[in-house]
């Protein structure tokens, strides 16, 4: 996996700048909730699938994976939060197919909301701080994804968050990258049982939980790219949305097409 995916993993902060970005005319009562409810409608379906895969041509713009192509052979994606987009040539070179790119781009995603989703329940279970309690949560995470792997150590050897400095793959061949994608859903796919087993522990201990999301918990903000961010002409407004609470390690990118509101992408904020 990348090496920003692993080295920022218990570093992220979600800090905001205008570096890479214009001034942008302000948004209408009606943009700002419009864009704030497609975040609490987009979050929710995510918790129900705890996939983006399926999501990504339901909320996504259409062209989405030409769109993440380009982002990742070029350095006009990078800024400011934006190290989750510095160029990468990789797939480029072993001649991937677009389908490889959004597939990359979901296990990545997939990883970093299943693990903290993870500590989130474990938060909310025990009524300690995660800011706190981190290591300790973590741990219970890994020790549970120990027992859903123990047949399978090389899968195990995958998990970023227990080997921070592991080295990035290297792929020779398409064929190669697609046998060390193939391995990550592996891992995704444990973690994902360890994600819902904590839910459903913590519904089990504190029913009247609320896990659902609403617009009002989210912000929203104008924005004008100096780049050609997602391949968008400079100088087309979109709007930023981020969680108002820091237990989604998420911001994304929106835009209106023909009416409609989409989101452009959703992502970690790297720096």
């Amino acid at each position: 996996m990348k090496s920003f995916l692993i080295s920022a993993a218990f570093t992220l902060l979600i800090t905001f700048s205008t570096f890479g970005q214009t001034s942008a005319p302000q948004l209408t009562e009606n943009e700002v909730r419009e864009a704030k409810e497609l975040a609490a409608t987009f979050f929710n379906d995510y918790q129900k699938t705890s996939d983006i895969g399926p999501l990504i041509e339901k909320y996504f713009v259409p062209d989405f994976g030409r769109r993440l192509e380009f982002c990742r052979k070029t350095t006009e994606c990078e800024g400011f939060a934006r190290d989750f987009w510095k160029q990468d040539n990789e797939l480029i070179v072993l001649n991937a197919t677009r389908t490889d790119s959004i597939r990359q781009y979901a296990i990545f995603i997939n990883l970093f909301y299943l693990y903290y989703g993870s500590i989130r329940y474990l938060e909310l279970s025990s009524g300690k701080s995660s800011a706190e309690n981190e290591e300790a949560f973590g741990n219970v995470v890994r020790a549970k994804l120990k027992i859903i792997l123990k047949h399978e150590p090389q899968i195990l050897a995958l998990d970023p968050f227990e080997n921070p400095d592991q080295p990035a793959l290297k792929s020779k061949s398409v064929e190669e990258f697609r046998q060390h994608m193939a391995n990550y859903e592996k891992f995704v796919g444990a973690l994902r049982i360890v994600e819902r087993e904590l839910r459903k522990d913590l519904m089990m201990l504190r029913a009247n939980t609320k896990l659902a999301l609403s617009a009002k918990d989210f912000r929203a903000k104008p924005l004008v790219n100096d780049r050609r961010f997602f391949e968008f002409p400079v100088g087309r407004q979109m709007i930023e949305v981020w969680p108002e609470k820091h237990d989604i390690i998420f911001k994304m990118e929106m835009i209106k097409q023909n009416g409609k509101l989409t989101i452009v992408v959703l992502y970690p904020p790297i720096d």
